[in-house]
């Protein structure tokens, strides 16, 4: 499955997050204080017990596979991509590779592995993209 991500960066950092659909990552082109205009590629490479996947009662998932607790977090529900986040090394511990869950957006991805994603390849495929589209993405 290939995923996509918009950021200032010229490297990847962990952890990362991903969209599905290469529309959803270019919303973050334009987007102040997420993303930035480099427009990244990767191809997931992992076995399925190397996913996490949280698409469906995600909290108690957490809560069964680690022990830990939605209701320990003040944070509005809005914000679990961020507390999320703040659980990947828990999630590297445990050997996952990656983390699927639901938002507002869709599907998003989070890399938590030890692996290193083709950075190269991510930026090809960026310099490619502004070149077919003049230096702008489409929103």
């Amino acid at each position: 499955m290939k995923l996509y991500r918009a950021s200032v960066s010229d490297t990847v950092e962990e952890p990362s997050f991903w969209a599905e659909d290469i529309a959803h990552a270019r919303r973050y082109t334009k987007m102040p204080g997420f993303g930035g205009p480099n427009l990244y590629e990767t191809t997931v490479v992992a076995s399925s017990d190397q996913i996490l996947d949280l698409r469906t009662s995600p909290w108690i998932t957490v809560h069964m596979k680690f022990g830990i607790d939605r209701a320990d977090y003040v944070e509005p529900p809005w914000l679990d991509h961020e507390i999320l986040g703040a659980l990947a090394p828990v999630f590297r511990d445990h050997d996952y590779e990656w983390v699927r869950f639901s938002d507002s957006f869709g599907v998003t991805w989070m890399h938590v592995g030890q692996s290193r994603l083709d950075s190269a390849a991510h930026t090809q495929h960026a310099q490619n993209e502004l070149q077919e589209r003049g230096g702008e993405y489409p929103l």
